[in-house]
Formats: C-alpha cells, structure tokens, sequence
C-alpha cells in the first residue's frame, strides 16, 4: 500500500512539472530581442556621422553638445584632476 501512495506522488509530481513545462514553452512572447529597429538603427548611425564630422573638423563645442549632461556625467579635464560632474561643468 505504501508503494502505491510513493507512485501517486511522483505521478502527480511528474503531471504538474509538465504541465507547467508546457505552459511556459507555449505562453506567447511579448518582445523580440532580435528583432530589426530601422528607425532607431538609422537614428544612431546618422549621430555617430554627426560625431565623426565633428570630430575631424575639431568642433569640440559641437562635439561637447552630443554629451548626456546627468547626474552620472563625468568629464575629465586636462586642465583638473578633480572629477566633473554635470553641475561643475
């Protein structure tokens, strides 16, 4: 009788991994990580054309201009050991 109750057990383990095997493999994606941005990709490409340009014309305020000025900025300076931040400039 107790051979019985152990198969019952693993039985009904076994039912329920599977059950949530199958429903994990067959939920429906929400996002492709693979998938193709156009915009963005041509968003991106033309900006680092933009830096290029800028950079072999030695615009350094245009190039200065393309920096994300937050509150994880740092900008290391010749002129300063010191760190800059967003707020020091």
């Amino acid at each position: 009788m107790k051979s019985k109750g152990k198969f019952g057990c693993r039985m009904l383990a076994s039912v329920l991994l599977s059950a949530f095997v199958v429903t994990g493999c067959g939920s429906v994606r929400t996002a492709n990580p693979l998938a193709v941005y156009v915009r963005e990709q041509t968003q991106i490409e033309q900006r680092l054309q933009e830096v290029f340009a800028a950079a072999e014309s030695k615009d350094f305020d245009r190039l200065d201009s393309y920096h994300l000025y937050g509150s994880k900025f740092t900008k290391f300076s010749g002129s300063s050991s010191e760190r800059l931040d967003a707020a020091a400039g």
